[in-house]
């Protein structure tokens, strides 16, 4: 082989390296993709209860709330949003069983398109369930 076509030939296989590693590499996430109405599922051993997370762009920042279906609580704030490549946590007080006090559960979820698995965690009771999400309504 010539030295023109090792060249040639180095160069395409370095080119092709590089659009499969940028195709490969993980997409960041930006609050635009998460803000919408996502609807959860939180599966406690063969139990299973829901919840429905709500993401909004206000001013240029990520604010959430949380609800209950059933009326335990609603609209109730999220704290600490962070979102780390393809993580999103943020925390929130909601009403805990088994006396009803509201406790702090932090949620942690990886998102992929429009829907996400996690958990949800209570340090105080040490107790975590895992969650699925799907974006309802952008």
């Amino acid at each position: 082989m010539t030295k023109r076509k090792t060249l040639a030939v180095g160069l395409s296989v370095l080119a092709a390296a590089a659009l499969c590693w940028a195709q490969a590499a993980p997409q960041s996430l930006k609050p635009e993709n998460l803000a919408g109405k996502w609807d959860v599922e939180i599966s406690v051993d063969s139990q299973y209860f829901y919840i429905t997370l709500v993401l909004e762009l206000i001013e240029g920042q990520l604010t959430g709330k949380v609800s209950e279906p059933n009326g335990m609580f609603t609209d109730a704030p999220c704290q600490n949003l962070v979102i780390d490549g393809k993580k999103f946590t943020c925390e929130t007080n909601i009403p805990t069983p088994p006396d009803g006090a509201v406790r702090p559960w932090t949620i942690a979820v990886e998102v992929d398109g429009e829907t996400f698995t996690g958990s949800i965690s209570n340090a105080e009771l040490q107790i975590s369930a895992s969650l699925a999400g799907k974006l309802a309504k952008k």
